[in-house]
Order: structure tokens, then C-alpha cells, then sequence
């Protein structure tokens, strides 16, 4: 884990500004990184519980603020798979006993530092907690130096913000101020369309800002691309056997953490689920591996499924692109029909009962 003492610098004083009391998190602003791409933050703690700085990375982060403002109301089976895709950093504000993501180790690094800089821990939620969300990884500390170097970024920033809405200026207005520097007065949150005008920082060389404001982006659908199935063996074994039934099927993540020895990550085991339309027969394919680092495992494993089983689905319903981006050159070689539909009823239940 990397705790640099500037990410801990801009991380108590960004705790001292209470920046949450001004903005919600319906108030994002942007700024210019150091590698000129753009970093988007959203303040959370405006409701008094939750205390962080959420950091995205240019349109495909932001990607992820988007998709959290309707999470709750997403079953959860779909929402344990769309975490699965958050790519942002958050710098949380915790108590000591709430701090899981700090060891030992960290929590002594973080006590020597604000004692030799004046700083105090602050009660409740004084303790910087910093989280990478990044892809179906668990969720860690920070251990990319970019990563540190952005979220160090990304807080100092909100500091000049809270500064800025500090300043004595002709009005003590607390509107007049938003709307001065670019924040929405309506308090509206962004949407899925983008367009939406916020407030731009622009380091200068001094250490300040400007300020101008910029468009919000708009979301960025996750992309996945066809995994190519290239054993011929298989294939022609596959091809030349009997296709029976119609089976809904979705790839899905499994909620147990797995930590392997020796393994870089931590990671959530997945599978390949299969319900039979008809007489709902279930039966799960699962790699031993992650399928997101090695998607051929995944194939592998099916291709050994099916010839225990003596048969091949003669069509699949799939409803998602991840499936359809893992299963299409698979199903087009083999000759298993594979159709997208909006919803998949037979599957969900049983997703549900695998979820618990």
C-alpha cells in the first residue's frame, strides 16, 4: 500500500476545510490533472455519515459517478455485478474500529504523520481510508503510483474549492456563491445524457487556480470484446454433437472473496449460469481461475461441460454484452444459435437462489 506523505497532506487538510458542508454530492467539479487529462470529485458527507472524496479519472471514470446515482434501485443481483465494474479512488474518512482497508502497520504510519505535521485525528470519521475500485479486482489501497499521485491531485483540488467558497466576497449568500463559480443552485444531479455545466480548476504554476467551468460527459458504456475460441478439436467435438433445448445463460460473479496464495489480487470467483426454458433445469460452468484475467479458461471449462453432458444447448439467451462478447465466437463455431433478449426470467430466479 502506498501512503506518500503528500496524498496524507492533502488528505487532513482537505478533512479540515469541511467542504461537505457547502457541497453535496449532486455538486460535482472537474480539473485538470498533471498529465492534462480531466479528474471529476464528488463530495460525500453532506448527509453527516459518510465522509469521502470520490475521484474519477476522465470519461471513463466518471462513468462509474453516473452509474451509482440509480444503483439503488437495481436488484441486488445486478448491482453486486455492476460494482464489480466502478473504476474511481475514494479517499473515505473513517473511525479507527471502521477502517478495514488500514493495518496495523498504516495506522501507525497515519499517526506519526499527523503528529509531526500538527494535524489531529479528528472524532468522528478523522482517519484517511484511500480505496482503488478497479474493475472486478476487491477493492485495495492505493499500490499505483499514478493512483496516488491522482487522488493527491484530486483532494488538493477540494481544497482550493473550499477555499474559494470561504472567501469573503460582496454577498454572504450561499447561493450567489455557487452560481458565481459554476455550481448547479437547483442542486440537480448529472445524468446518463451528460451536458451538464460544472466548475473547472486549472492549476497554475503559483500553486492557484482559475477557474472556468466545463461540460459533463456523458456516459460510457462498458465495452467488451469477443473472445476468439480457437480449439479446433473442441470445436469440431462440439459441432458434431446433438443441440437440444433452449437455455437462458448469463456470466455472473459469485460475492466470497477468494484470495489465493501467491495470487496478485484478491478476486470474486465467477461462472457461466444455465437455465433450461422449459423444465428449468440449472447447472453452473466454473473455472478454477479468474475469468476476467483468462477468459479461455472459461471456454476450456465449458468445452469439458458440455462433453460430460452429452450435448449442446441447440439456442442460448443471453441479455447482457459481457455474455455475448465471451459466448459469441464460441456459439457461431459450435453451432449453437445465441440471441439477445431484454430479460431473462428463468435465469434471474435462479441467480437469486445462487446469491442466497
Amino acid at each position: 500500500m502506498i501512503l506518500t506523505d503528500k496524498m496524507l497532506m492533502a488528505a487532513f487538510r482537505y478533512r479540515e476545510t469541511h467542504l461537505w458542508e457547502w457541497l453535496d454530492d449532486s455538486m460535482v467539479f472537474a480539473f485538470v490533472l498533471s498529465d492534462g487529462e480531466t479528474g471529476y470529485c464528488s463530495v460525500m458527507g453532506n448527509a453527516g455519515e459518510h465522509l469521502s472524496l470520490g475521484f474519477y479519472r476522465g470519461a471513463k471514470g466518471f462513468a462509474t459517478y453516473l452509474k451509482t446515482i440509480g444503483a439503488g434501485d437495481m436488484p441486488k443481483r445486478e448491482l453486486f455485478e455492476q460494482y464489480l465494474t466502478y473504476d474511481c479512488i475514494n479517499c473515505d474518512f473513517m473511525n479507527s474500529a471502521d477502517a478495514s482497508g488500514l493495518d496495523k502497520k498504516a495506522k501507525e504510519r497515519i499517526k506519526e504523520f499527523a503528529k509531526a505535521k500538527g494535524f489531529k485525528i479528528r472524532r468522528p470519521n478523522g482517519w484517511p481510508d484511500f480505496t482503488r475500485y478497479a474493475g472486478n479486482k476487491v477493492q485495495k489501497g492505493i499500490v499505483d503510483h499514478r493512483d496516488a499521485q491522482d487522488i493527491t491531485e484530486a483532494l488538493n483540488a477540494a481544497v482550493a474549492v473550499a477555499k474559494q467558497l470561504e472567501t469573503p466576497v460582496w454577498t454572504t449568500h450561499r447561493e450567489n456563491l455557487y452560481d458565481m463559480y459554476g455550481f448547479d443552485l437547483m442542486h440537480r444531479y448529472p445524468t446518463s445524457n451528460g451536458g451538464k455545466i460544472v466548475p473547472l480548476l486549472t492549476p497554475k504554476d503559483d500553486g492557484t487556480y482559475s477557474w472556468s467551468t466545463t461540460k459533463l460527459p456523458p456516459l460510457m458504456k462498458d465495452k467488451y470484446e469477443n473472445v476468439t475460441f480457437s480449439n479446433d478439436i473442441a470445436v469440431y467435438k462440439l459441432k458434431t454433437m446433438q443441440h437440444i433445448g433452449t437455455w437462458e445463460c448469463r456470466f455472473i460473479h459469485v460475492p466470497q472473496i477468494v484470495n489465493e496464495p501467491g495470487a496478485a489480487f484478491p478476486y470474486y470467483p465467477s461462472l457461466l449460469l444455465f437455465v433450461n426454458v422449459e423444465d428449468h433445469f440449472t447447472f453452473p460452468v466454473m473455472p478454477n481461475e479468474p475469468v476476467d484475467e483468462n477468459p479461455q479458461a472459461l471456454l476450456s471449462e465449458l468445452f469439458r461441460t458440455f462433453i460430460r453432458m452429452d450435448f449442446c444447448p441447440n439456442t442460448l439467451h443471453v441479455c447482457d454484452d459481457k455474455t455475448k462478447a465471451l459466448l459469441s465466437d464460441f456459439c457461431m463455431k459450435t453451432g449453437i444459435l445465441i440471441n439477445t433478449k431484454k430479460s431473462l426470467p428463468a435465469l434471474d430466479y435462479a441467480w437469486d437462489y445462487v446469491l442466497g
